[in-house]
Formats: structure tokens, sequence, C-alpha cells
């Protein structure tokens, strides 16, 4: 790599938005940099979290917004898993991204942000359309999945009070639904790169998450009604939903009451 590139390169890993303006438009932004990491100036900007940057390389046609590293991760996918929280909103606002793109093991953006316990991007990615929440990966082994392994019942919450629908009943490779492994995992003894703490943690939450899904199982409607009521998730599909239940109940109401009458 040139020195023209190192410099070019350094400016948009470390965010020194001036130098990136300066050398954008003396060479091709798309350059990697080398064959082991293969990443590109726009690739580290994002993955780094300098939004000035990103922006500025957006508005520049030539930029491979979709360019991928020795993994096959993308910016986008970086920027999910390290929680760069502008950098997602950004990228999820420009047509040409690729929001569900996954890399070689098969792991979305999605995946990853859930299980990388990147809460504020799994709420962004849960309010967009265009976002798979179902797609699996390795072991057929998708986000439910690794939120149930993990124990992390909030980014649970938050997707069953959402309006996508979650595929709960999906088996894994070996069996496994996501509720079973949260439910293995809530008896399950230290793991060895677990602190005591954060294994007390991990099996309270697990069960939390078993009674969460068992409710759910039961009762999906007002479950999810309660859920969306808290986090703020009441869309005009569900509230469609929730009108054609209460009218619902009104007519058989009446209905019963005048036959009663007669």
């Amino acid at each position: 790599m040139d020195k023209k590139k190192e410099l070019f390169f350094s400016a948009c890993e470390n965010g020194r938005i001036e130098e990136v303006s300066q050398l954008l438009h003396q060479l091709n932004p798309n350059f990697q940099d080398g064959p082991t990491l293969k990443r590109t100036p726009f690739f580290i900007a994002c993955q780094k979290g300098h939004t000035e940057v990103v922006k500025l390389l957006l508005s520049d046609g030539r930029v491979q917004v979709n360019c991928e590293n020795n993994l096959g991760r993308t910016p986008f996918y970086m920027a999910c898993y390290y929680g760069c929280i502008e950098i997602v909103k950004l990228l999820l606002n420009d047509e040409r991204i690729d929001v569900n793109k996954a890399e070689m093991y098969g792991w979305s953006p999605f995946y990853m942000a859930c299980s990388n316990k990147q809460i504020e991007v799994v709420k962004l990615l849960l309010n967009d359309p265009r976002i798979d929440i179902n797609r699996a990966g390795k072991f057929h082994r998708s986000p439910a999945w690794s939120i149930c392994y993990s124990g992390y019942f909030e980014i649970m919450e938050c997707i069953l009070a959402s309006e996508k629908e979650i595929n709960l009943s999906r088996k894994d490779d070996f069996e496994k639904r996501p509720i079973d492994v949260a439910r293995e995992r809530s008896g399950e003894g230290i793991d060895y790169q677990e602190l005591e703490e954060e294994w007390k943690n991990r099996q309270e939450n697990c069960a939390k998450i078993v009674e969460l899904l068992e409710r759910v199982e039961r009762d999906p409607f007002n479950e999810r009604f309660k859920l969306r009521r808290r986090y703020g998730f009441l869309g005009k599909s569900f509230s469609y939903h929730f009108l054609k239940k209460i009218l619902f109940f009104f007519f058989s109401f009446f209905s019963f009451f005048s036959f009663s009458s007669k």
C-alpha cells in the first residue's frame, strides 16, 4: 500500500475528517489494507464509529458500501456488532445497504447485535421492515437461540414487544428449540469463561426467559400486548388487531344478550 493510501486509511480509521476530505478524490477509495484482513477505508470507518467520515464516504458514489472483509463481514455488520448506533442509523437510511447480508458462517447483522448484547441496535433493527429476525446461521441457530443461550432476557422482551414475527419453534441441528436451550442453561454449571456473578445472572435470566416464553405460548396476544405497551412498540398493525379483538368481544356480548332476552 503506497503512502497516500496509508494516510487515507489511517485518517478513516481515526476519524480525521479533514484529511479524508482532502485525499478522497485523489485515489480509488475501495482499496483494501492487505490480503489478510481485506478492510476498506469505508469498512474501518464504520467499525470505528466515525460518523462524519462515514457520511462523507457515503456521499461518494464510487464507494462500495457492501464490501466484505476476509470473514465476509460488511460495514453494516460491523456497526451492528460494535454497537455504533449513529452509523447503524446512517446505513439503515441508505437503500444501497444489504441489511441482512450474513458473514461466512451465516450469522446476520441482527444475529450479531443480539449475541453481542447491543440492545439499542436491536431496537433500531426491529423497527426496520427489511430486517429478517429469524435468519439462522451455523447449525441452524437463530437469533432467538443465541438470546436464550446467553440469557439476554431484555432483548427477548424487546423482540416479543415488536411487530416482528419470531419463530420460536425452529430447532437447531441438535433438535433444540430456543426454549429448550434456555431451560438447559438455567440449570447448567458455571462456564469456564464466566465469573461467578455472571453465571448466576445467566442462570436467573435463562429461567426468566423460559417463564416468559411459556406465558407467550399460552396467551400470545395479551402477553405481547403488555410488552408492547411497556416498550412503546404499539404500531398501527397491532392497534388494528387489538381494535378487531375489542369489536369482536362487544359483538359477541351483545349477540349473547340479544339471544338471552328472547
